[in-house]
């Protein structure tokens, strides 16, 4: 409506999400269709059990600028404080206020009145946790889930409420809760004013194949290439091929997210970088973090965290971008999609693209990098495939002659040999039977294991002969002496083309035993397996032809 006309209040209060849906209508309306506009809200309020009160009155004035006047209740210090909590983040206001209790901004959190204050004055962005979204569907803005939203009797505004239940793990939203954001006032934290002198230290000097890479990803994001796809081998090391990309983005003043599905390659990756780049603040967003709500020009997030992550950051690194739980989870995928969307340049990396990821990396906004070799300039081991027609269960009733051979040439080595399996029920089993061929060194681990660390740092440390183990131990971890034989390589409800790629990359990945063995043991040699087989025979062709690879 044009300044100084006649304005309409709906009364009494309503909750948020109703608020929105009411003043969507007021804000579209035209003042000689005001009857109309009467009409549409008195129904949507009856809908939901709720009566209108029309009351007429001028605005008033306001001023952005007086939140920022001596003497307001607001003050300038305390304004920052909070908008640095807020930027690129949506938080609900009790997290809010959690989070100015960890930042030890005082005893008090920020009040309704200053959170108002600072709305008015454009300052934050305020919207309701769920609310109407298009053709008047209930939606969850946090998740984006539509079907998972329910009408409850809430305790908070007292009346109906629509709440997700998609997304309760992350804390209850509601249609009477706000969700708030600071991304849309980033010069008041942040000014992008030149170039500052950013250092990093590598311990080792990038391989040919790494270099190239990282150039590449370096001139798509000068070219402005919204996304870049890098298809990496396991163990190539995709990880050091961004540090150059995300020192020049903290030169020109942006902020850099990297995110990995899995707490533990997310901590591991969180120090690694503090210790590379030493005079940069870095900080971890995972579960145990030392700090929930930490101010950093860094982060190095789970994608889980990326559910309450918001704004634009100038560059957002997808590490091991088809793990689990990212791709079994529409909430993790529809989170990481929202920050891709808004991101200056999306760079995901993995070591099995998809088929769809490898089309989007065609487009004319986008380009595709490959490392299709290791850093020591090995090939990768090829998997040998086994058929034993007695595998046709998924049981184990007797050790398979093919396992007793990896067995007997492993330990000739000096290896260790790395057994994954299907289930976690299959552990113990095939635990209790190399056991009782002789092998006194065992042990077994799953996802529920309390010795999960203890596996992983005796098979490190060479103190353990064979390891069973389901999809734990697949992916985000070296170790030195192993080779890999996969039990049941045909179950391809668990193992597909990409686990299996995956499994037969924990071998030969140092450049003390660059070389090793993988043995697919199954029934018959399904899909997944020939095309495992075939994805890690291309890698090496390419590698040879583009000379990588050591004569």
């Amino acid at each position: 409506m044009p300044s100084g006309a006649t304005m309409h209040l709906v009364t009494p209060f309503l909750p948020l999400w109703l608020a929105e849906a009411a003043a969507r209508y007021v804000r579209g309306a035209a003042l000689r269709h005001v009857w109309l506009t009467r009409l549409r809200v008195r129904r949507l309020l009856a809908m939901w059990g709720r009566q209108s009160t029309w009351r007429r009155f001028d605005p008033f004035p306001y001023s952005p600028s007086s939140a920022f006047n001596r003497g307001d209740p607001l003050s300038e210090q305390r304004l920052k404080d909070i908008l640095s909590i807020l930027r690129n983040r949506w938080l609900l206001d009790d997290e809010l206020t959690h989070a100015c209790r960890e930042r030890a901004l005082g005893s008090n959190p920020p009040s309704g009145t200053e959170l108002q204050q600072m709305f008015l004055a454009g300052l934050i962005e305020r919207r309701a946790a769920v609310g109407m979204g298009s053709f008047g569907r209930l939606e969850c803005r946090r998740c984006g889930g539509q079907t998972s939203v329910v009408v409850v009797e809430c305790a908070v505004c007292g009346g109906e409420c629509p709440e997700c239940r998609e997304c309760l793990s992350w804390g209850v939203a509601r249609g009477c809760s706000a969700l708030l954001s600071a991304t849309s006032v980033e010069p008041v934290c942040r000014q992008r004013s030149g170039l500052r002198p950013v250092s990093y230290h590598l311990p080792f000097a990038l391989s040919s194949a790494q270099a190239t890479a990282a150039t590449e990803i370096q001139e798509a994001i000068d070219q402005g290439k919204r996304r870049v796809l890098v298809w990496a081998v396991c163990g190539a090391g995709k990880t050091e091929v961004v540090y150059e990309p995300m020192a020049q983005t903290l030169r020109r003043g942006g902020r850099v997210l990297i995110m990995t599905p899995r707490r533990d390659v997310t901590a591991d990756l969180c120090e690694r970088l503090k210790s590379v780049f030493s005079s940069e603040s870095i900080a971890g967003l995972y579960g145990g973090a030392p700090q929930k709500y930490p101010e950093a020009e860094v982060f190095v997030a789970t994608t889980h965290q990326a559910v309450r992550l918001g704004g634009q950051f100038d560059l957002v690194v997808f590490d091991e971008c088809d793990a689990f739980p990212y791709t079994d989870s529409p909430v993790l995928q529809r989170a990481v999609a929202r920050l891709a969307d808004l991101a200056g340049c999306f760079v995901q990396m993995t070591a099995t693209p998809t088929k769809p990821q490898l089309q989007r990396a065609q487009q004319a906004d986008s380009r595709l990098v490959y490392i299709p070799a290791r850093h020591h300039g090995h090939p990768l081991p090829v998997p040998v495939v086994h058929v034993d027609s007695s595998l046709t269960k998924e049981s184990l009733h007797r050790i398979p002659r093919a396992l007793r051979e990896a067995l007997v040439q492993t330990m000739d080595e000096g290896a260790q040999l790395l057994i994954f399996v299907p289930r976690r029920a299959l552990v113990e089993p095939v635990v209790a039977a190399l056991r009782r061929e002789g092998y006194r060194r065992v042990m077994g681990v799953y996802s529920g294991s309390q010795e999960r660390d203890a596996v992983r740092e005796a098979l490190r440390t060479g103190a353990v002969e064979v390891v069973v183990s389901t999809t734990v131990f697949e992916r985000g971890l070296t170790f030195p002496m192993v080779n890999v034989a996969v039990l049941f390589a045909d179950a391809e409800r668990v193992f597909d083309a990409a686990a299996l790629i995956q499994m037969a990359g924990r071998v030969g990945r140092t450049p003390q035993r660059p070389t090793g063995r993988v043995w697919f043991i199954c029934s018959r040699p399904g899909r997944q397996i020939r095309e495992a087989c075939a994805a890690i025979e291309t890698l090496n062709r390419m590698a040879k032809e583009r000379g990588l690879l050591k004569a």
